[in-house]
């Protein structure tokens, strides 16, 4: 019997606000887009089956759109992810894919990002 290790991709993830007060998933990718977010929270990235982090809300925060990004350490590493959120509030949980917004609003504005 051979002892291999096991190896997984460093997970980690960031959590944005984005400036837009629209519930459009359109508008939230422009901001993603245009770089109209403010960057709240960014954990380590582990070498880990699951990785897991608390953030909490407070004052005007409470308000507004957020944006869980999950990632590998490593460009073109995919995975899947699973997010489990807890709260006290009422709160609503959209899953996005942010390029399929992005290819929404390369198509009804013209919007291309250089960089």
């Amino acid at each position: 019997m051979t002892n291999s290790a096991i190896n997984y991709f460093q997970l980690g993830f960031t959590v944005l606000r984005v400036t837009t007060t629209s519930d459009s998933l359109t508008d939230i990718a422009m901001d993603l887009m245009t770089g109209a977010y403010e960057i709240l929270m960014k954990t380590s990235f582990w070498n880990k089956r699951e990785t897991s982090s608390e953030y909490q809300l407070d004052g005007d925060e409470k308000k507004g759109h957020y944006v869980v990004v999950p990632s590998t350490f490593f460009a073109g590493q995919h995975a899947k992810f699973y997010i489990t959120f807890s709260h006290a509030q009422e709160v609503h949980v959209e899953r996005f894919l942010v390029e399929e917004q992005i290819e929404k609003v390369q198509k009804v504005s013209g919007y291309r990002r250089v960089e």
